[in-house]
């Protein structure tokens, strides 16, 4: 048992995770890219149940997702009250560098949404969001690949991007609702409401919030707003104990399932449409430059000013080049980056460049921030063994 235990654990975790997603990145873009496109398309485009007509890349995206997102909120809640999170003082400075590394993308993703080329009937800042997260599938094990990185570090990324995960949740809510329908909406009130009471009775049961989660899904999917925020209502009611349970339980399915079939829906962009217009539009720019250029300026920025100007005290471990290598590979912003873009376009061609500007700026986000960590563990390492180290 512990065996196995273990195991499964391994399965989970953010390495295997981070292998999956970039397999199942793989063979989208190869589906996308040569004589099965056809087929790819045909199959997204599947509508499984007639009577309730989702295609097949929605019921990946806005249902199984939903699952994701339970988990997302119960990691969110736990930290927030008895984890690293609990303590102000200690949350003080990742939630500045999240901040920062929120509003600096999306001013960036703004910007190239109107002051470079678009496309007619695209709104210019419709994009501005979609850099504004960092995946921790992939921040986590890049950190891991690397020896001697401060405690702090890591501590300060998972932080911060628990923060972009709470925000992320927040900006899809409030900006990425279609108009609702008010009467549908209001209904919606009443499994929340339940929800509530049985969240402040500390009801410990699943199966007792489970039918008024599936309602509230339905709900909000016809009112025109996000259906997996289901699962983060979900995900925060649960009490801590039941929450720490499901999180387990839920974790080998959506480490190596949810996630993977997520990324091999969503990046299906077509290589043989690059061209330098497809290139030079808004829905590209503005996720590739907001997570390359963005996320290293507003994560390093917020940090570097409140340190200089005593706002907040420093964090050993969290400064110089190892700053500025964890503000690159937070940069790396895929599934949330991914999620957001879907909701942001409709089109066909807006869509797949948008995706293409965050493979991109995903990519180069973890090149270059890899390689800034490796130089800094190096001078670390050079420093320790110098005569006068």
């Amino acid at each position: 048992m512990p065996a196995g235990k273990k195991l499964s654990e391994r399965l989970s975790g953010p390495a295997v995770t981070g292998i999956l997603l970039v397999l199942a990145t793989v063979l989208g873009l190869g589906c996308a890219s040569t004589s099965l496109a056809p087929l790819y398309h045909a199959l997204l485009a599947w509508v499984p149940f007639p009577a309730f007509p989702l295609t097949l890349a929605s019921w990946i995206s806005e249902g199984l997702m939903g699952v994701f997102f339970t988990t997302l909120a119960l990691e969110i809640k736990h930290d927030l009250l008895v984890g690293p999170l609990a303590s102000p003082r200690r949350a003080a400075l990742p939630l500045v560098g999240a901040v920062g590394g929120m509003a600096v993308p999306g001013a960036v993703a703004a910007f190239c949404g109107s002051a470079f080329l678009n496309l007619a009937g695209v709104p210019a800042l419709q994009g501005w969001a979609i850099p504004t997260a960092t995946d921790a599938a992939f921040t986590v094990p890049i950190l891991a690949s690397l020896p001697r990185i401060p405690g702090n570090l890591r501590a300060f990324l998972m932080a911060l991007a628990i923060f972009d995960d709470l925000g992320a949740i927040v900006i899809m809510a409030l900006f990425y609702g279609h108009s609702p329908h008010l009467v549908i909406l209001a209904a919606a009130l009443v499994p929340l409401l339940c929800m509530g009471l049985l969240a402040w009775r500390k009801t410990p049961q699943l199966w007792a919030y489970l039918p008024f989660t599936l309602i509230l899904w339905v709900l909000l999917l016809r009112a025109g707003l996000e259906p997996t925020l289901a699962g983060v209502v979900l995900g925060f009611c649960l009490p801590l104990q039941s929450g720490h349970r499901l999180n387990r339980q839920l974790a080998l399915p959506v480490g190596l399932v949810i996630l993977p079939l997520f990324a091999f829906v969503s990046t299906g962009v077509d290589l043989r449409l690059f061209t330098p217009a497809f290139l030079a539009a808004a829905p590209f720019l503005g996720p590739a430059l907001g997570l390359t250029l963005g996320k290293p300026l507003g994560v390093c920025g917020a940090v570097w000013g409140v340190n200089r100007l005593g706002l907040l005290p420093a964090m050993p471990g969290v400064q110089g080049r190892w700053l500025l290598g964890m503000g690159m590979i937070c940069g790396i912003g895929f599934t949330m980056s991914l999620l957001i873009a879907s909701l942001a376009f409709t089109g066909a061609l807006p869509l797949m460049q948008a995706r293409l500007g965050v493979l991109m700026g995903s990519l180069i986000a973890a090149l270059t921030g890899w390689l800034t960590l490796r130089r800094a563990c190096q001078l670390s390492t050079s420093s320790a063994h110098s005569p006068s180290g």
